[in-house]
């Protein structure tokens, strides 16, 4: 396993970067990027995979690199992480029939259209890992 979008999520990945932005021994300026290599525990991933990744993630908003070669959400990461659906909607989008789902990525688009630039990156990144083809034939929620 890498740190290519299609093995590893961008929300999985800034979570584990938020959950080691506060620990209580971080000094809440940054993560080096091999500290957070070495935090996610996978095979063949260093601080150079880190960096490249998040350098993309750079690039859409969502982080920043602060003191050299720390990591840190900007605050449109943050506020993505925070934001959730309500459980009903959650439901609602969950079990729309397959005939539905034409006409609700129209609403959707509709709303992606009228997003900012940092969201609608986001967006289409987790479409791209969601609807990778080693998650098509995956269990549904």
């Amino acid at each position: 396993m890498g740190l290519r979008l299609s093995e590893f999520s961008d929300r999985e990945l800034l979570h584990a970067l938020r959950e080691l932005l506060m620990q209580k021994d971080s000094d809440g300026v940054g993560i080096k990027a091999s500290s957070f290599a070495n935090s996610l525990g996978l095979k063949n991933v260093d601080a150079h995979h880190i960096g490249a990744r998040m350098g993309w993630l750079r690039k859409y908003g969502v982080v920043d690199r602060v003191e050299g070669n720390r990591w840190t959400l900007t605050d449109f990461g943050a506020r993505l992480l925070n934001a959730k659906l309500s459980a009903t909607a959650v439901r609602t989008l969950g079990a729309l029939e397959e005939r539905s789902l034409w006409d609700a990525m129209r609403v959707m688009s509709m709303a992606y259209r009228n997003s900012g630039v940092e969201a609608r990156n986001m967006v289409r990144r987790e479409w791209l890992y969601g609807t990778h083809r080693n998650r098509l034939n995956a269990p549904r929620m």
